[in-house]
C-alpha cells in the first residue's frame, strides 16, 4: 500500500524495541527517513543497523542516555515539590 509518505522524515521515540521499533520499521518500509532513540545503547545500535538495511541507509540514530541518579530520587523530589 502506498501511503504517500516516501521521502518524508519521521521521529519515533522509544523505538529500539517493541511497538516503537515496529512503527519505525513500518515507516522505513514506506520510504521515510527514520530517526530512532532509546536508552540501551547496544539494543539501539542493533535496531539502527536493522532499520538501516530496510531503509537503504535512511535510518538516522539519536542516542539518549538517562541521567544517572539513585533509584527513586526523582519520585522523592516530585513528592517534596508538591507540598
Amino acid at each position: 500500500m502506498d501511503l504517500g509518505i516516501a521521502g518524508r522524515k519521521a521521529i519515533v521515540c522509544a523505538s529500539s524495541r517493541g511497538l516503537g521499533k515496529a512503527c519505525a520499521r513500518a515507516l522505513a518500509e514506506a520510504g521515510c527517513e527514520v530517526v530512532i532513540n532509546g536508552r540501551d545503547d547496544k539494543v539501539l545500535q542493533a535496531a539502527a543497523a536493522e532499520l538501516g538495511q530496510i531503509a537503504g541507509g535512511n535510518a538516522g540514530l539519536f542516542r539518549w542516555a538517562p541521567p544517572r541518579t539513585p533509584r527513586g530520587r526523582c519520585r522523592r523530589r516530585s513528592a517534596n515539590s508538591a507540598r
